[in-house]
């Protein structure tokens, strides 16, 4: 498990941290917190590669840029800083995920606990080079913040469930999720768009 540790009143500490634990059920065993290549890191996510290599992106230099790293390869270290990603872009809640041969990057501008445009961005490689930022959903990205891609993989095919955090900065722990079908004009364009209600079949694959 890695995340985002901080120490304190604000989000001065701006670390990563590691957990480790042989069962997911059982408790996590900490193993430590530092900052990857003397860099800061806030908002992050895992991304592990169909070849088993696993991939750490954070928030870095006040969130002004977006850092990716590679990990060892027993996912306990940053063992590499590969790019940084649209540098003094001001992105956060980075989004990963694999679709037609192209990697896909959501992330959401910083504006506090108020939602945002989402952008996103494509590559052929995760090391680059990646394309512009493009928009993605409307102006708040439907009042939410990117924080996973689901891939509801069948066998029919495997369709993209976007998960967007609706935060209440006045109650933290009363923020919610929204769901929201990813859908493809091409094998490098995407969409999000608003619907009421979704039906995943887990089965085929398909949303509906």
């Amino acid at each position: 498990m890695w995340m985002h540790y901080e120490y304190g009143p604000d989000y001065s500490y701006a670390r990563a941290a590691v957990a480790v634990s042989y069962n997911i059920e059982k408790p996590f065993k900490y193993l430590k917190s530092f900052r990857p290549f003397n860099n800061m890191s806030r908002d992050c996510t895992l991304y592990k590669d169909e070849d088993g290599a696993a991939y750490f992106l954070s928030s870095a230099r006040e969130n002004y840029d977006m850092m990716l790293y590679k990990l060892s390869d027993d996912y306990l270290d940053a063992k590499e800083q590969i790019a940084t990603l649209w540098p003094g872009g001001h992105r956060e809640a980075p989004a990963v995920f694999k679709h037609s041969g192209y990697y896909f990057l959501m992330t959401s501008g910083c504006t506090g606990w108020a939602p945002n445009q989402g952008k996103y961005a494509y590559a052929k490689s995760i090391r680059g080079p990646w394309s512009d930022l493009k928009l993605i959903g409307n102006s708040t990205t439907f009042d939410s913040q990117s924080t996973y891609i689901l891939p509801v993989e069948g066998d029919k095919t495997t369709s993209y469930l976007y998960i967007g955090d609706r935060w209440d900065g006045k109650d933290y722990f009363k923020s919610k999720l929204i769901f929201l079908p990813l859908t493809f004009q091409n094998d490098s364009t995407m969409k999000l768009n608003w619907v009421a209600k979704i039906h995943p079949n887990v089965k085929t694959g398909e949303i509906r």
